[in-house]
């Protein structure tokens, strides 16, 4: 498709697969708290940080 990795957003709902791969692939995630993953409290000393977080995929279009 010809894009650059900067232009890249990973969407997903659980940090240990979707919100990881990105993370391994050194992409930008979005985790979205309306599947798998109902809440999230960023923790200082976790690995896997999502750039953002939000309450639905709406939150990408408003």
């Amino acid at each position: 498709y010809n894009v650059s990795s900067d232009e890249v957003l990973v969407i997903g709902d659980r940090l240990e697969t979707d919100i990881l791969g990105a993370v391994y692939a050194g992409l930008d995630s979005a985790l979205v708290l309306t599947g798998v993953t109902r809440s999230y409290t960023p923790d200082s000393e976790d690995n896997v940080k999502p750039k953002y977080v939000l309450k639905s995929l709406m939150e990408l279009f408003a």
